[in-house]
């Protein structure tokens, strides 16, 4: 098992990708918008954990700030811990480069794994990993533009942690008997998003929904895993996320409304989901979503489900139609437009499998093509004989 993974093809091509589209980083660390944000909270946590405290009171910052509360602070552990096990021979800066070269990479192979817990096997999902890092994205909208350059990165890896942690519950309901392995590891992946980012709340919600109701044909099953799934990471997160909904009425809204419904359906007419997209790729999301559809994969119809709810709901009208803030004051800090990113993984993922059918129907259209003229061959051959 251990030497399988240290010479899985698919990883190392991740690794070859990520290295090339963020090079210098890890040997440097990107200093670009959010990335000194980032940077000086990990420090912050650190000093904290130096201390025997997960958070507390800082007075370094502004006029004195929580650290380790509002905001999830599993990418903050990362960076502390390799400054740790660095010993000395790793500054912040250096850990931080490399706690976030390691994000990009976990990002893309997150997918991957999503691909082949689900069946698909290992190519749609190394095509979606592909288009999802090299995706240039916009501001708000992920891709590299957000995640490199603004620094934005920590929401992508929680999106695709969450897709494969709703991945792994679909595993466990699908077997029988129940996989409690399958269980167990996506509760642990759905804590892992909820400790990352914020933003996995909305989407969890969301993609769970449409889980429950596309994704398999014994709702009460799929009810039950989702739920046993959910507590598990509900419980493995709350020691953080509490707190967080504690300080609720803190929330400001920093969003900006984005387009209307009416605009992202013409982009997507276009072959766009989002800003920058290659047509190519969403032509081929929407192609890979039609098939899975037509084809009953219960996983690919909850997938394109929840992706096209996500995508839907980043529009403004989930902020001048729906009201949601009217149920509680915190929807109406949330940018909606972000959802975009949680509606990515999901996207890529029918991509990718679009583009392996596509490739495999090709491949043996080609070889019974390239047969027939043999088959002729042989017989006129014969006849001669």
């Amino acid at each position: 098992m251990a030497l399988r993974a240290r010479l899985d093809p698919a990883a190392w091509t991740l690794v070859a990708l990520v290295a090339w589209l963020l090079w210098p980083v890890p040997l440097v660390a990107p200093v670009s918008q959010d990335h000194t944000v980032h940077l000086t909270r990990a420090y912050l946590v650190g000093q904290q954990l130096a201390h025997g405290h997960v958070s507390g009171w800082s007075s370094a910052w502004y006029f004195g700030v929580p650290i380790g509360e509002l905001y999830p602070v599993l990418g903050d552990l990362g960076v502390a811990t390799l400054h740790a096990i660095g010993l000395g021979a790793l500054d912040w800066h250096h850990a931080y480069a490399v706690t976030f070269a390691l994000a990009v990479l976990a990002s893309g192979h997150a997918l991957v794994a999503t691909s082949r817990v689900v069946g698909w096997g290992t190519a749609p999902g190394l095509v979606a990993a592909t288009a999802w890092l090299l995706d240039p994205g916009a501001p708000r909208e992920g891709g590299f533009a957000f995640t490199v350059e603004f620094g934005v990165w920590l929401q992508p890896l929680s999106s695709s942690w969450a897709t494969l942690g709703l991945a792994c519950l679909w595993r466990a309901q699908r077997d029988a008997p129940l996989d409690a392995r399958a269980l167990a590891r996506g509760g642990l992946w759905l804590a892992a998003a909820l400790l990352t980012h914020p933003a996995a709340m909305p989407m969890l919600a969301v993609a769970a929904t449409t889980m429950l109701l596309a994704g398999s044909p014994r709702r009460t099953r799929m009810a039950l895993v989702l739920g046993c799934g959910g507590a598990l990471g509900l419980g493995l997160a709350a020691w953080w996320l509490l707190p967080l909904l504690a300080a609720r009425d803190a929330m400001a809204n920093f969003g900006t409304l984005h387009v209307s419904i009416t605009q992202l359906v013409r982009a997507l007419v276009a072959g766009r989901f989002a800003a920058n997209m290659p047509a190519a790729l969403g032509y081929a999301a929407l192609g890979g979503m039609v098939a899975l559809a037509l084809r009953r994969d219960r996983f690919g119809i909850a997938l394109a489900s929840g992706s096209l709810a996500l995508w839907l709901l980043s529009a403004s009208e989930s902020m001048t139609v729906l009201r949601l803030d009217r149920l509680a004051s915190g929807f109406g800090a949330l940018q909606y437009q972000r959802l975009s990113i949680a509606a990515k993984p999901g996207i890529m993922l029918c991509a990718g499998w679009a583009a392996v059918a596509l490739a495999r129907a090709a491949r043996a259209r080609w070889h019974t093509g390239a047969a027939a003229p043999a088959r002729a061959v042989a017989l006129a051959s014969t006849a001669t004989l």
